[in-house]
């Protein structure tokens, strides 16, 4: 089944121009089509732990999400990403041991059909454009990814 791919930005900070007005006329929600009862499959790769067991939590509760793996760093879930077949990756940007926009990059020659959402505290212009042009589909800031589990949804 073919997904609804709809931009998401959430918290996108302190931006100014044809960005800014691009983010803000896109929806809130992030929609992914799965088999009917079929739960999306998220993988995370977020360093800070705090950060990532949020994620996690807020994901878990959801009958319709299963966070199918987790990772510190960008070069392990790069590996890991093909026999895992996720429908999103989550990815922070700030990752110890390669960018989390190389990551996105990566996944997206591995499977341009997995929708990459970046979770990151790093709301600067330069670095959205950077992730967008990499292939990330959305944007949710660190403060707001609290609340992941309701912008990530199945129609």
């Amino acid at each position: 089944m073919p997904r609804s791919r709809s931009a998401f930005f959430a918290g996108g900070g302190k931006l100014t121009g044809g960005l800014k007005s691009a983010i803000e006329s896109q929806r809130n929600t992030f929609l992914i089509s799965t088999e009917p009862g079929k739960p999306i499959r998220i993988v995370i790769v977020e360093d800070d732990p705090a950060s990532r067991n949020m994620l996690v939590s807020a994901l878990q509760a959801e009958t319709d999400c299963t966070v199918v793996a987790e990772f510190t760093e960008g070069r392990p879930a790069i590996s890991a990403f093909p026999s895992l077949s996720p429908d999103m990756v989550l990815v922070d940007l700030g990752l110890p041991d390669i960018s989390g926009i190389d990551v996105i990059r990566k996944l997206k020659e591995a499977d341009a059909t997995c929708d990459a959402l970046v979770v990151t505290t790093f709301g600067d212009e330069r670095t959205i454009t950077s992730a967008l042009e990499a292939g990330a589909d959305g944007y949710l800031s660190g403060h707001a990814a609290q609340h992941v589990h309701r912008d990530v949804r199945v129609p």
